[in-house]
């Protein structure tokens, strides 16, 4: 593919966000508050009795597209790695299930996806390698090519509802 030479000046400036910047998959949902009952004293009787609140409805935006957060305070061990890592770290942000902190990464899976061809095995051993010794994964006792995430570094989801264990190697 051959590309043409642009230069830098010429190139388009924008007042605003692009439109095919904005995001895609942006949805409106309908949510219900959930009605209560709670108990209330009546300060002059004493008497106790029950108080439940009406349920209200409103209209939420939901962003419906998959993503996979990646937290800046790490930057800087991001930037100083080799291609190979880079491509493996890019391979587990578009693979990472949601509230996991491990993931299975299949080597041949990986080559493919990097654009390796299939004897380049040494690219998928020093990209896991170089991962580990950053502290962004760590092999897992349980499981063949399988690796913590340091959450810390990137997630998929909600933090508080990390599985820290498997039962099984590729769940």
């Amino acid at each position: 593919m051959k590309h043409e030479k642009v230069n830098f000046k010429d190139l388009p400036t924008h007042n605003g966000l692009p439109e095919s910047f904005y995001p895609k998959g942006i949805t409106r949902k309908q949510r219900t508050t959930k009605e209560i009952e709670f108990p209330a004293v009546n300060t002059e009787t004493g008497q106790v009795f029950s108080i439940k609140p009406m349920s209200t409805s409103f209209e939420i935006d939901y962003d419906a597209a998959s993503y996979t957060k990646v937290f800046r305070n790490n930057a800087d061990v991001l930037r100083d790695m080799s291609i190979p890592a880079h491509n493996l770290f890019n391979y587990i942000v578009q693979n990472l299930s949601v509230h996991k902190a491990y993931i299975y990464v299949s080597e041949r899976d990986f080559l493919k996806a990097a654009g390796y061809n299939e004897s380049s095995r040494k690219n998928y051993y020093s990209a896991v390698t170089e991962l580990i010794n950053k502290g962004i994964i760590a092999k897992k006792a349980d499981g063949y090519k399988s690796y913590w995430i340091n959450t810390n570094v990137v997630f998929n989801g909600d933090r508080t509802k990390v599985k820290y264990h498997s039962e099984n190697p590729t769940d």
